[in-house]
């Protein structure tokens, strides 16, 4: 569009918005709506205060609703500021305005758009000059204020970390000194909706209080909880067991001996003995689970603290001795999950019987509720080689007479190990020949074509050379992406219990 249509738009649009508001009747919305992508650096500069003079006074009208009832005026008025300086929008939006409307919670779309503004301006010494006067204010309604709209919530959160990822050291040192506001909310365990939205805020605050030395200054009341106070409400119980997963999910990636996990390392033990003792519903096993199963992912590699402890926790509880899991056949769904998602070479290391003991005695193909189990066993070359030597579960006759979805579930779990990708090689050519190399089979979805893919991109990974099935297997795998013709077959997806 010319610059002169550009004008003429432009005039069309502010025409019409002051027509609405004086009639107080609704806005153009296709006009509107097809000026936005045309708005640029000429119309800003010539028109900018004509716009928000007349946007403001609707915003703030008592027919508001009636003159926009789409909401229109919102992401108009986005795209207006994102071409002005912070330090213009300021002055058009003083200080007090901004902190009055995000104290009170009115106007929720407004709101929105100033935090947005702040996000995207962030690069600006303006805005951070803005936030340092205002970040306390910020903080405590992001703390205290239990009727805050969600929306709001996440932008103040962004806000925090972009102030990390863009390197804003002093304002983010700064905002670790409000301890007599964090005293204040940490003390009240009544407010737990409150209490939750200080987890998040520390979960995104403690990589940075790690990166930067601070371990010491962060007060250890702020994440220790006593599990026993809790326990009428469950609800905020498995908030804080996750609260802890993730925490556990940001410290491993550390070389540090870290204070903040000594620090949790007896509320951790408490929970799993609490757990052995069945202290708790399915709901808080389920979650103490998924702890420990990120835990057992973390190695020596990761950080040794945390992998220690995991050793020491898994041998004084014996959370993964058959005795524990007998309830796997009864499908509770904690003894599930810890033999469907734990890391096997884990669960072998400390339960070394647990094939012979309760792995055999179930039926991993044909139960779609113990079929993860086989899944979550191919890693562990040791549980493995117990799969192949002592069941048929990946004998060619079996595999054969699996559905489609399922038997490429197995296949894409065995293409991601060296030691199953050579019994694959070795030991089921007919696997090999009619479900990978042959592309005559249709698929029921769009799924399991990528899932193929997926498989046989694995195996040609690293592949010898001298691997008779290189050859068919990338024949077929660019078959696949050049997309050859496939018949229309029906696969029946097998879920017999």
């Amino acid at each position: 569009m010319s610059e002169g249509l550009d004008d003429e738009v432009s005039s069309r649009v502010l025409l019409n918005l002051q027509a609405s508001y004086d009639a107080k009747g609704p806005v153009d919305l296709k006009l509107i709506d097809d000026f936005i992508p045309i708005i640029n650096t000429t119309i800003i500069d010539n028109n900018s205060s004509s716009y928000l003079s007349i946007i403001n006074q609707i915003l703030i009208d008592e027919s508001y609703h009636i003159i926009d009832p789409h909401h229109i005026l919102i992401p108009l008025l986005e795209k207006i500021l994102s071409y002005i300086s912070f330090q213009q929008i300021v002055s058009i939006y003083s200080t007090d305005y901004i902190m009055v409307n995000l104290l009170e919670n009115k106007n929720i779309e407004i709101n929105k758009l100033i935090l947005s503004l702040i996000n995207r301006k962030l690069n600006e010494i303006e805005t951070i000059q803005f936030l340092e006067s205002i970040s306390y204010q910020l903080i405590q309604a992001y703390l205290t204020n239990r009727s805050l709209d969600l929306s709001i919530v996440n932008q103040i959160e962004l806000i925090i970390q972009n102030l990390i990822d863009y390197n804003h050291h002093d304002l983010l040192n700064k905002m670790l000194n409000y301890n007599d506001l964090y005293n204040t909310v940490r003390s009240n365990e009544d407010e737990t909706l409150l209490l939750a939205r200080f987890l998040d805020y520390l979960l995104i605050l403690i990589p940075y209080i790690i990166e930067s030395d601070q371990e010491n200054s962060l007060n250890k009341h702020y994440y220790q909880y006593n599990v026993d106070n809790f326990k009428i409400d469950p609800l905020f119980l498995i908030l804080l067991i996750q609260f802890y997963e993730k925490l556990i999910q940001k410290l491993k990636s550390s070389s540090k001996d870290l204070i903040i996990f000594r620090n949790i390392e007896s509320i951790l033990i408490q929970l799993f003995s609490d757990y052995i003792d069945a202290k708790f519903d399915d709901f808080i096993n389920d979650e103490i689970i998924n702890v420990l199963i990120k835990l057992s992912y973390i190695d020596q590699t990761d950080n040794v603290q945390i992998h220690q402890f995991t050793n020491k926790l898994l041998s004084t509880t014996n959370i993964l001795k058959s005795y524990n899991l007998l309830k796997v056949y009864e499908y509770n769904s904690s003894d599930l999950k810890i033999l469907s998602f734990i890391n096997a070479n884990v669960l072998i290391e400390f339960n070394d019987q647990v094939y012979e003991e309760i792995i055999v005695n179930l039926n991993l193909l044909s139960n779609k509720l113990y079929f993860p189990i086989l899944i979550n066993l191919i890693p562990s070359s040791q549980l493995f080689e117990k799969l192949i030597q002592n069941s048929p579960y990946l004998s060619s006759n079996s595999l054969s007479k699996l559905s489609t979805d399922r038997l490429f579930q197995i296949l894409l779990q065995v293409s991601n190990f060296n030691h199953s990708k050579q019994y694959l090689f070795n030991n089921l050519p007919s696997i090999i020949n009619d479900h990978l190399i042959s592309n005559d089979k249709a698929f029921i979805n769009n799924d399991l074509y990528h899932l193929k893919i997926e498989i046989l991109s694995n195996l040609l990974h690293d592949i010898n050379d001298d691997n008779i099935w290189k050859s068919n297997l990338s024949t077929s795998l660019q078959e696949l992406k050049v997309g050859k013709k496939i018949t229309p077959q029906v696969d029946i997806i097998d879920e017999t219990i």
